[in-house]
């Protein structure tokens, strides 16, 4: 499987400050690295709480983010994304769709079809493999992941 759905972390208060982002010069187009062309998506980096890399994506209404796996050399071969905004479209894993907080295996091909909304999530990036991830629950990993909910 390449994706574990997780419980919702981010409080009220959170999610009203990463929303009134979105209308922020904090977002950059973000660009194929293999085509070299501009994406569908946006990120916005930030701050969250004490994780090492986090940032709010958005994407607007009727984009497309066809079937892909993420760049190894950015860190983030494995990314939690927690929706920020209500009619969230899913994204599509080889093992489903999936429209609530997950954290994915971005070395295997995911892929998000938006629908009529803005789409905006918050993205927390893991320099860490997926499979050496769901082998060691006790790595310092899980413990980062498990202080989310404390």
């Amino acid at each position: 499987m390449s994706f574990l759905k997780l419980p919702n972390f981010v409080t009220k208060e959170e999610k009203k400050h990463l929303l009134s982002l979105v209308d922020s010069d904090i977002f950059v187009n973000h660009t194929n690295t293999q085509t070299g062309t501009n994406s569908s998506l946006h990120f916005g980096q930030t701050e969250f709480r004490h994780m090492p890399r986090a940032c709010v994506m958005k994407m607007y209404p009727n984009m497309v983010q066809d079937w892909h796996t993420d760049s190894p050399r950015f860190d983030r071969q494995t990314v939690i994304l927690h929706p920020l905004t209500d009619d969230y479209a899913p994204v599509h894993t080889t093992g489903g769709a999936i429209n609530t907080t997950v954290m994915i295996d971005t070395q295997s091909p995911h892929a998000v079809f938006n629908n009529n909304n803005l789409r905006v999530n918050l993205q927390l990036a893991l320099a860490v493999d997926w499979d050496e991830l769901m082998a060691d629950r006790n790595s310092h990993w899980w413990k980062l992941i498990r202080s989310l909910y404390e």
